[in-house]
């Protein structure tokens, strides 16, 4: 029988026999990832980020003190009011909402308070989830 020497694999200070065989802690320098969500950034996701995005921005300059807690909520509201209005975009909202796609299309948005708003659309909206 042969010996075969065990690698010795540096994992942050330790080894890799270290972590195998007992010290099974994970200590990272450096950047580390432990879940990531890889959305499909289809075209129509796209699109709908751009409404969203210029929905926003159209409403902005009617908020005063955006950066506000009260100006956030009135901006939510005003939005959730307008897509009364904007029955195309919401049909759409509410397909990506039933399919699960609110996330990537909030991740494609740019405008700042896009998360606010569709965290909002997706309370008015919880039994199409």
């Amino acid at each position: 029988m042969t010996n075969n020497p065990q690698p010795n694999i540096s994992i942050s200070g330790g080894t890799f026999q270290d972590f195998f065989t007992g010290d099974k802690t994970t200590t990272v320098h450096g950047d580390y990832i432990e879940k990531q969500h890889n959305y499909g950034q289809t075209p129509e996701a796209a699109d709908l980020a751009k409404e969203i995005d210029e929905l926003l921005t159209s409403l902005e300059p009617t908020i005063p003190n955006l950066a506000s807690p009260t100006g956030q909520e009135t901006l939510k509201q005003a939005a959730l009011q307008t897509l009364d209005q904007k029955i195309t975009l919401k049909t759409r909202l509410l397909k990506a909402l039933s399919a699960g796609g609110l996330k990537a299309i909030e991740e494609l948005c740019n405008h700042p308070a896009a998360k606010i708003f569709v965290a909002s659309f997706q309370a008015a909206f919880p039994e199409k989830k």
